[in-house]
């Protein structure tokens, strides 16, 4: 019963909320100077709003006076703690700590401004797309692992439909761009979005350089260079 519940909690469906877009650009640039955090950009996430349980069980009393008791919604039975987030998806991770396409469970928010932006203890969560709210029970949030949610885990063997992915990925502003060039232009580009990157400045466009390396690394191996170890 306990894991029919936690998939009833996880699922991707119903009222829908809106990430963080590029209007979020400056803040999430100014939140990167401002603290010594990596930060980390996910599809298909869940906001849990954790009630009805020991504080203790999933946060620090310091964690939740930062929160000031305002970040659960008031329409939620019980007394809200700091809520957590939950993640199908990983987009990027600035530090590499996840990889793409990992499945996640986060501590307490330290801040969480109820859209697309999503402060832990140690990292910035960047929202995409589309999510969802709700609350949850201390114990059932318990039941999924803090971090990586490991291969094993009950939560992976539940098939997720088309329907609920697309939803939840759902943008209406993405543009597709398809390029070529000869491989010293992929090359010159290459240093060009290194310098990019390594200045901080494009905050909004981190994870658009991580797929452009990722895809002139792979176009600019030769069949005898095979992949990468």
């Amino acid at each position: 019963m306990r894991e029919q519940d936690l998939h009833n909690l996880l699922h991707l469906s119903g009222d829908q909320i809106e990430g963080a877009t590029f209007a979020d650009a400056d803040r999430l640039k100014a939140l990167g100077a401002s603290r010594s955090k990596p930060h980390c950009a996910l599809y298909s996430w869940i906001v849990l709003d954790v009630i009805d349980g020991d504080p203790a069980l999933l946060a620090t009393s310091d964690q939740i006076s930062a929160l000031g008791g305002q970040q659960g919604d008031p329409g939620h039975k019980g007394s809200p703690l700091a809520p957590v987030l939950f993640g199908y998806h990983v987009e990027f991770h600035s530090a590499g700590e996840y990889g793409k396409g990992t499945m996640i469970r986060t501590g307490p928010a330290l801040e969480y401004d109820g859209r697309g932006i999503f402060e832990t203890e140690d990292t910035i969560f960047v929202l995409l797309g589309k999510g969802y709210r709700r609350s949850a029970p201390v114990e059932l949030v318990n039941l999924i692992p803090l971090g990586v949610v490991p291969e094993n885990h009950s939560i992976r063997k539940r098939e997720l439909t088309r329907r609920e992915i697309a939803s939840a990925r759902d943008y209406t502003d993405v543009v597709y761009c398809d390029l070529q060039m000869s491989a010293e232009q992929g090359s010159e580009l290459l240093q060009l979005v290194a310098r990019l990157r390594s200045s901080g400045s494009y905050f909004g466009l981190e994870s658009v350089f991580i797929d452009i390396e990722r895809e002139l690394g792979r176009s600019k191996q030769t069949p005898e260079q095979g992949a990468p170890d």
